[in-house]
């Protein structure tokens, strides 16, 4: 008897865009996998799926998510084409590719996590000129 389930299924591109949000919005809050699992009534493995786009979130626990973080539904989904889709700007190669997301590393959550507790304005705008400038003369 084989333990072999078949080949495994393609991840669904919105659905990791989704789940990169779902992400990136718990770290900000500074919610830990368990945490919003237990808030969902759901197993910490189920949101590490939500968020890598194994499992697909139905529109009831979208909606339960939102209410949680306090952000509209379409938080989830902003950057994503509305006819189609398709992420805007040339993610969709990004996203088939798991391991070079940069919406879902520990470096991105981190930088977003700290960048968000800089209360000035102007600092922060500062900051993200000098990021983008970095960014060029790396790339």
């Amino acid at each position: 008897m084989s333990t072999s389930k078949g080949p495994k299924p393609k991840i669904n591109e919105v659905d990791l865009y989704v789940g990169s949000r779902l992400r990136l919005k718990r770290t900000l809050m500074g919610f830990t996998q368990e945490k919003l699992a237990e808030l969902l009534g759901v197993s910490s493995q189920q949101v590490q799926k939500y968020e890598n786009g194994t499992n697909r979130m139905g529109a009831s626990r979208l909606l339960q998510v939102s209410h949680i973080f306090q952000v509209p539904v379409q938080f989830f989904f902003e950057g994503l084409s509305a006819i189609d889709g398709r992420l805007e700007g040339g993610f969709n190669e990004i996203l088939s590719n798991n391991d070079k997301n940069p919406l879902i590393t520990p470096e991105t959550t981190e930088l977003v996590h700290a960048f968000s507790k800089i209360n000035d304005i102007k600092v922060r705008q500062h900051l993200l000129k000098f990021i983008k400038i970095l960014g060029k003369s790396f790339s």
